[in-house]
């Protein structure tokens, strides 16, 4: 406990943006029997958690990392995927992810040509998910970046229509 209070920069923040309300995150919490909880504000798991410490997670896993593997000791490579799928509803071709409360937040546009050599991109959804109406009507390649910091690179993912298309981004922390 005393370690992990020396690594927090004390921050105390208490404005929005939580993962602890998105699934699944929110959800591991009622699985763990212990757990140690990071998160910038405070959670409706704090009580419940051995130890609620509110920082900025990048930084305080940065420091920790750094206090539990000496250097050039030890590494550490961890890799994150997320799915997200690529729709057709109502006419129009949907982003999103295959949680119903998860926007796919991380993509930062989604661009085609089509058949006339124009190129097309998804339009940002009030709910974070991005749609382009109308839906292509033949077979084609949807080029997708990811914001900064949140994947290894771009992906491409083939779309036919009538059909969903499944593409991954990959994210690889090393420590």
């Amino acid at each position: 406990r005393r370690v992990l209070s020396d690594l927090s920069s004390g921050i105390n923040a208490e404005y929005g943006g939580s993962s602890m309300g998105t699934s699944p995150f929110c959800e591991l919490p009622s699985q763990a029997g212990c757990f140690v909880l990071c998160n910038k504000q405070t959670t409706n798991y704090d009580r419940a958690a051995k130890v609620a410490i509110h920082d900025d997670v990048n930084g305080f896993m940065d420091r920790l990392m750094k206090y539990v593997l000496p250097e050039n000791k030890c590494k550490l490579d961890y890799t994150y995927e997320q799915e997200f799928i690529i729709k057709e509803i109502h006419g129009a071709l949907v982003a999103s992810t295959p949680r119903h409360n998860e926007p796919a937040v991380f993509i930062e546009s989604i661009t085609f040509t089509n058949q006339n050599g124009l190129e097309k991109s998804f339009d940002r959804q009030l709910n974070g998910d991005l749609s382009m109406e109308p839906a292509p009507t033949s077979p084609t390649t949807l080029h997708v970046e990811f914001k900064e910091g949140f994947a290894v690179e771009d992906v491409e993912v083939q779309y036919t229509p009538g059909q969903e298309s499944v593409g991954k981004l990959v994210k690889v922390l090393v420590y």
